[in-house]
């Protein structure tokens, strides 16, 4: 676990978790994980990561994270693939687990995407018309994202949950991946 065992750390795991848990809740509910809530993440991030790790070092550790969470989400955003709210989640929550961890978090969270989408994929078009969709997915690409004016908000992937899962996995099972 990143937080290690005391006090600080404790308390520290609690905020992360409840800032993850409550962008999972925005994500099922509205279908978006607002601004603020990205803002909260990232600052007691950068917070943590200052006062866990000195100073300078831990501000690069916090910016490390943040970028390769920009980085690795962002085409996914620019394809239409993830909102922004998502990308920012996964940016924000890089602030408190460094480079490293914010890359085994994407891992994390694009595995336990990929069965989410399979799921909603079922839930949604049932078995014959997920059958489809991956068939004609290998020659284009471009079938697994529909139009949005074709689908209500309630159809869409909650990607959040995703990626929360895969930054919560990633602090408490660090190294397991990389």
């Amino acid at each position: 676990m990143i937080f290690g065992n005391s006090p600080f750390g404790d308390a520290a795991a609690v905020v992360f978790l409840t800032l993850l848990l409550l962008a999972c809740i925005s994500d099922v509910q509205a279908r978006r994980v607002p601004n603020r809530l990205n803002a909260a993440l990232a600052l007691s991030g950068l917070c943590y990561t200052v006062t866990a790790h000195p100073v300078f070092s831990g501000i690069g550790i916090a910016l490390g994270g943040l970028a390769i969470g920009l980085v690795i989400w962002f085409p996914s955003y620019a394809f239409g693939l993830l909102g922004a709210g998502d990308v920012k989640l996964a940016a924000a929550g890089g602030m408190w687990l460094g480079p490293m961890r914010t890359f085994e978090a994407a891992i994390i969270g694009g595995l336990i995407g990929g069965l989410l989408a399979l799921v909603w994929l079922l839930r949604f078009r049932g078995i014959r018309g997920t059958a489809t969709t991956l068939w004609l997915a290998r020659v284009l690409p471009r079938t697994l994202v529909e139009s949005d004016v074709e689908r209500s908000t309630r159809e869409h992937l909650p990607y959040g949950v995703a990626l929360a899962l895969g930054l919560a996995i990633a602090a408490w099972l660090p190294k397991h991946i990389l």
